[in-house]
């Protein structure tokens, strides 16, 4: 969508519908554009925590010898598949 076409973001205390092009709009919606960009990619960072709290936890099973690897990578295929279960049940695929 560029600048020109009817755009409406609504935030606390106004909405905005870019269809001129008057500065003010333009700085809010990009304000507000760049905000959302950064909130995106805070969520999709703060996603990868339990994953990397996993293998983490994988790794310190397999370093002090409490499991061997194929407990741990199957633990790994039964919560991959537990997860594509329970996403499907509330997602459900095209």
């Amino acid at each position: 969508f560029g600048i020109n076409t009817m755009i409406t973001a609504t935030t606390n205390q106004y909405a905005i519908v870019n269809n001129s092009n008057s500065k003010e709009q333009q700085q809010l919606y990009c304000q507000h554009h760049h905000h959302q960009r950064h909130r995106r990619r805070f969520f999709s960072m703060l996603s990868l925590l339990p994953i990397a709290f996993a293998i983490y936890i994988s790794a310190t099973r397999l370093v002090d010898n409490s499991h061997f690897p194929v407990d741990v990578v199957g633990g790994a295929a039964i919560g991959y598949a537990s997860a594509v279960f329970a996403h499907n049940l509330w997602f459900l695929p095209a």
